[in-house]
């Protein structure tokens, strides 16, 4: 799915998935409507702008859910704000200024997703302090976007793993090796306050990027 500009968008993301997982893309829409009333319901508070990216994040993830023959899906929010995706399922929704994408897949195939949107340049030599690994540091050198990128695979690997577990964590928290000409990404130091499980897990998790003058696009995956 893309909608307008984000044509470009959509034809990156779906270069960007892994096999099996299917995605959606749109620049937010102001008219579209809520398909459910517990969706209506869960954005009723927002901010218009808010109110416009939550309702286009679901289209999406309807929209990629469909192709993989999730009909109707109704995408309301736990307490924590987390989508409940259909049983069966798993997927992700970020949200840049607009632009909203979703990722879905069948969980036989993927135990878990994350998906992130950035915009580059958005954060302050302070807040990249904040995000760098010691162990990271390195990466400064190879790319100036390097920051951004290291947000957004780590917000994708939070993402992807909330639903699942619940782990609440920093950026200093995990640290990852970037790979700027595959569009790689592995993990090279995770707190062990993790749990097992996911510590167990670690070199099973596949992060994908891609970046651009605008934006960065990162996806984290857990295979099963």
């Amino acid at each position: 799915m893309s909608v307008g500009l984000a044509v470009n968008e959509s034809e990156d993301l779906r270069e960007l998935c892994p096999s099996g997982v299917v995605s959606a893309v749109c620049f937010g829409d102001p008219d579209v409507l809520p398909e459910h009333p517990a969706e209506a319901a869960s954005c009723a508070n927002f901010q218009e702008s808010r109110r416009i990216e939550f309702l286009n994040g679901r289209l999406c993830a309807r929209t990629a859910l469909a192709e993989i023959g999730s009909e109707d899906a109704l995408l309301s929010a736990d307490p924590l704000g987390v989508p409940q995706w259909p049983s069966g399922f798993v997927g992700s929704i970020s949200h840049s200024k607009g632009l909203c994408g979703a990722i879905a897949a069948r969980e036989k195939n993927y135990f878990c997703l994350g998906l992130d949107y950035e915009k580059i340049g958005r954060l302050s030599g302070t807040a990249s302090k904040r995000v760098v690994h010691s162990l990271e540091e390195p990466l400064l050198k190879s790319n100036v976007h390097s920051p951004t990128l290291l947000f957004s695979l780590k917000e994708a690997f939070y993402k992807a793993q909330f639903p699942k577990w619940q782990q609440r964590a920093n950026f200093q928290d995990i640290a990852l090796s970037l790979d700027f000409k595959s569009g790689t990404a592995e993990i090279i130091y995770l707190n062990d306050a993790f749990v097992s499980d996911i510590v167990d897990a670690v070199s099973k998790f596949k992060f994908s990027f891609t970046h651009n003058n605008e934006r960065v696009c990162s996806i984290c995956c857990l295979p099963n």
